[in-house]
């Protein structure tokens, strides 16, 4: 398993997304992504998950805001 944690910035907030770069070389078919309130803690919205090259998953946010903390999960048989 990995995971990815990043905190939203007011760039971020205003695109709706998150990029994260992984060190997989391949995208994984199986992310699986969490998005919390950076201030309260409170559940957000994953509107979708797209791999963006080999190396960069993007993550959409329902109403992403500046501070907001997405966690991306992922399982693999190797890592």
């Amino acid at each position: 398993a990995k995971t990815f944690t990043a905190t939203a910035s007011a760039g971020d907030a205003t695109n709706g997304y998150i990029e994260f770069t992984h060190s997989f070389g391949a995208n994984p078919a199986g992310w699986i992504a969490y998005a919390t309130n950076g201030s309260t803690g409170a559940p957000r919205v994953i509107a979708s998950v797209t791999n963006i090259s080999t190396s960069v998953v993007r993550v959409t946010v329902t109403s992403l805001a500046a501070n907001d903390i997405v966690t991306l999960h992922t399982v693999r048989a190797t890592v």
